[in-house]
């Protein structure tokens, strides 16, 4: 499965590769626009009847944007919200401001609890994760023109309480120019709990899982990220040209939108989806073992 939206969907001029299951049985809560199109098999709610639940411009019939058989589930489906820990109390420390020269480049290999983690000027903050797990918690963390490396095979938890920001040509567990992540994106778990959304901006470079609460994900600009996503809240937005290469964005609440030229690849599990683009695509993940992830952050 690609794309499961619990009360349907729009595809304008947007493209998925693959099965799109959905338990909508109203009419027009299937809506296919220009040349929006779904390459493999759609499931319908039991009850429901395609020919008065699709919806669009133009003529829309089963051969023309659905390539393969539409079926009606047996039963319809349900996902459980994504679950967020408690968070743990690692040694306080001063925040963090770290901009300038290269000199103020700062090296982490101990677990700690900041206020503030700010990052701008091209600086970086190595987190030394070494063979086992290294615990941050931060209070704000803003990435604004800035990098964090990850270092080693263990993995970094990272528990942020009130904001989050991704900005300008910045990364995260990643490169400016790698086609490939440094490390594998499981060794960087970020959780956040805070009431702002979370923000995605520019030229930024993302590597790991992100589970969020109930606040909004907004990803604009020319983003590239190779994780999962699991969000509890009623808004995930991917625009402009970003491209995310994920094996699970799992928001079962959430209306999902997919807006300008980009690519979301990985199992998309949604409460409405939305792709609206010029030449746009969602794919399927590859990963074997999707479920056996998928565990470990739901109820």
């Amino acid at each position: 499965m690609t794309v499961f939206a619990s009360e349907g969907f729009e595809l304008n001029n947007f493209v998925v590769e693959g099965t799109v299951v959905t338990n909508a049985e109203g009419p027009r809560t299937l809506l296919f626009t220009n040349d929006g199109y779904i390459i493999g098999d759609l499931y319908i709610g039991p009850g429901g009847d395609f020919s008065v639940m699709v919806g669009g411009w133009g003529w829309v019939y089963p051969e023309n944007n659905v390539g393969g058989e539409v079926f009606n589930l047996n039963s319809k489906r349900y996902y459980s919200l994504p679950k967020l820990p408690e968070y743990p109390e690692p040694p306080q420390r001063a925040s963090l401001d770290i901009f300038g020269g290269p000199v103020n480049d700062v090296f982490i290999n101990e677990d700690g609890w900041y206020p503030v983690i700010r990052i701008s000027s091209d600086r970086a903050l190595t987190i030394d994760v070494g063979e086992g797990e290294r615990i941050i918690r931060v209070g704000s963390l803003i990435i604004n023109q800035g990098h964090i490396v990850v270092q080693g095979s263990g993995t970094l938890y990272l528990y942020i309480d009130d904001s989050f920001v991704l900005e300008g040509g910045s990364t995260l567990a990643s490169t400016v120019n790698a086609d490939k992540p440094p490390v594998a994106y499981e060794q960087v778990i970020i959780f956040y709990r805070g009431a702002g959304d979370v923000s995605m901006a520019g030229n930024t470079k993302f590597n790991g899982i992100m589970c969020i609460g109930s606040s909004r994900l907004t990803a604009y600009g020319s983003n590239l990220m190779y994780g999962s996503i699991f969000s509890q809240g009623d808004r995930v937005e991917v625009s402009s040209s970003a491209d995310f290469y994920l094996d699970v964005l799992y928001a079962p609440e959430a209306e999902v939108t997919v807006s300008g030229s980009g690519i979301i690849q990985g199992t998309i599990i949604s409460k409405y989806f939305k792709g609206s683009v010029c030449g746009g695509m969602a794919r399927k993940s590859d990963r074997q073992n999707l479920n056996q992830l998928v565990s470990q952050f739901i109820d």
